[in-house]
């Protein structure tokens, strides 16, 4: 757990700084990356995992949503990435969730347990978790 922070601080400090371009022109910014640890557990037996992240550039209020399907042994099923045009960040991460369950229900993957990990614009985290069962 220690050494997992260190790596996370380190990196975090070494993307403290960093060139920028946009638009082909060189933009000087400097950035500050928070990051944060997050841990993963596998679903039940029989279910898969949906991790969904949205994101939104604010600058431009361009947004765009990933993410990616495990089962319980943690093997990486079906993955998606989605530029959904301008938005809020919740827009992303609603978005993310409604492509994530299109693609699992598309796979006929029935038994899905959804997590978002969500960044607040107070710079606080919340996770969602979902949890559905199309069987029944």
């Amino acid at each position: 757990m220690k050494t997992a922070y260190k790596i996370m601080e380190m990196e975090s400090q070494r993307y403290e700084e960093r060139k920028f371009n946009k638009a082909n022109a060189d933009v000087d910014e400097t950035a500050v990356i928070k990051s944060c640890l997050v841990f993963w557990n596998p679903p039940a037996f029989d279910w898969v995992k949906l991790n969904v992240h949205g994101s939104m550039i604010p600058e431009l209020g361009s947004i765009s949503a990933g993410g990616v399907v495990r089962d319980h042994r943690k093997n990486w099923l079906i993955g998606f990435a989605l530029n959904k045009g301008t938005g809020s960040v919740l827009e992303a991460e609603l978005w993310g969730i409604l492509g994530g369950l299109k693609l699992v229900w598309k796979n006929e993957l029935n038994k899905v347990f959804i997590m978002v990990f969500v960044m607040q614009p107070s710079d606080k985290a919340s996770i969602l978790l979902i949890t559905i069962n199309a069987e029944h």
